[in-house]
């Protein structure tokens, strides 16, 4: 009787070992996952916030076409060509190989082996 207590003893010992390392193991990966979620969202804070610039900007009626009435405050200094289109580049063509052809299908003589005869 004395030897089934302590095999008992032994078993619930274990037992409560493995549950206590069960609930270390699950409070170790919520610690990880609350850090990885930190992380994600420290790095994602400055796509939060919002940037606002004011530049003042001249369109020119007589280049886009528009009737003036009011004669504009400033003038710019000098005007611009107009934009020229960007040369395609010519694509590289590849060394010319000749069309693949099918491979004759051996005709049913040329399967058989040849038998020497004697």
């Amino acid at each position: 009787m004395h030897h089934l207590d302590s095999q008992l003893k032994k078993r619930h010992a274990q037992e409560k070992r493995f549950r206590y390392y069960g609930i270390a193991s699950l409070s170790l990966a919520l610690l990880f996952l609350i850090g990885f979620f930190i992380s994600i969202i420290r790095q994602a804070m400055p796509a939060m916030l919002q940037t606002q610039i004011q530049v003042e900007v001249y369109f020119d009626p007589a280049l886009l076409n528009l009737p003036s009435n009011d004669p504009p405050s400033h003038q710019p200094s000098q005007l611009l060509p107009p934009p020229q289109p960007i040369p395609k580049k010519p694509t590289p063509r590849r060394p010319h190989s000749p069309p693949r052809r099918p491979h004759p299908r051996p005709t049913p003589t040329q399967h058989r082996r040849a038998i020497p005869t004697p």
